[in-house]
């Protein structure tokens, strides 16, 4: 939303402000910035000048020697290469296509276009569901729930950075709740119980796209709405208690669960008509 434009390096952080690249530096090469000695330096802590050059100044906690290391600093000198500071302020402009200084009236605007509305419609609360669950699937979307991953990126040590399900790919939430062996199972169990064909998920942002595309009746797309954020917060679930309890459950029991729990919660908040459980597990709304 909003970038830093360099002019003396003095106000823009090197690695945490968004200034070379929408993106933060931090995030671009998190193993560097996981060697980092000053975390919050700014860049003109970083941009020296030697002989008319502008060269790069590294304070590393040890220097860079792992393969992954090396290529990202390749790579994060290459990107910086020929930036110079000057001599005004560094500033701050709104990440439009205009590149415009940043103001109130730019913010404004930006709320009443059509991207501040797609950005508050991406995720839509579920009122038969608990708040717990809504903000799990809130945080998901963004990228803010705290896989191992997700937990190296802000250098912390977690050691095997393996899915605790498969012992095969990276445990991070696009894996644990899309594309493991387990979690594949789990959706092929949900779309039978739903009465939909197999779902195929290459993100989580596609899981909500069968709620939004269902052309269900409106009590049905209720329902299934909030089967999919409790089925995504139950496969989360199930994950933490096989890392911190030791329990591992298998397709069918989160599967069972997830019919069970999502059963009391809807036949007890959604304000709309009663569904017996013979009906829930057939996941038929013609009563209603």
């Amino acid at each position: 939303m909003i970038r830093g434009v360099l002019g003396n390096g003095r106000n823009i952080r090197f690695w945490i402000d968004p200034w070379v690249s929408r993106i933060p530096l931090k995030s671009l090469f998190p193993d560097l910035f996981r060697l980092e000695s000053e975390k919050d330096c700014k860049v003109y802590h970083r941009l020296e000048l030697q002989d008319t050059i502008w060269m790069l100044s590294w304070k590393w906690r040890r220097l860079p020697n792992t393969d992954i290391e090396e290529e990202q600093l390749e790579d994060c000198v290459q990107l910086i290469e020929g930036i110079a500071l000057g001599a005004n302020n560094d500033r701050w402009v709104w990440d439009s296509a205009s590149g415009e200084d940043f103001s109130v009236f730019q913010v404004r605007t930006w709320l009443g276009s059509d991207r501040s509305v797609q950005l508050a419609s991406a995720f839509e609360w579920c009122k038969w569901l608990p708040i717990k669950c809504n903000v799990f699937m809130w945080h998901m979307l963004m990228d803010r729930i705290p896989t191992k991953k997700a937990l190296q990126r802000r250098c912390i040590d977690c050691g095997d950075l393996r899915c605790k399900f498969c012992n095969e790919q990276e445990d991070c939430i696009d894996h644990i709740v899309t594309a493991c062996m387990l979690t594949c199972g789990v959706w092929n169990g949900v779309a039978s119980w739903v009465n939909l064909p197999q779902f195929y998920f290459f993100s989580i942002n596609d899981i909500l796209q069968i709620y939004s595309s269902s052309g269900c009746s409106k009590a049905k797309k209720s329902a299934l709405h909030g089967v999919l954020i409790l089925t995504c917060w139950w496969i989360w679930k199930a994950r933490n208690d096989l890392i911190f309890r030791d329990i591992r459950r298998n397709v069918v029991e989160i599967v069972s669960d997830i019919k069970a729990l999502g059963f009391i919660w809807f036949s007890s908040r959604f304000k709309k008509g009663l569904l017996g459980w013979k009906d829930w597990q057939r996941f038929c709304f013609d009563v209603m």
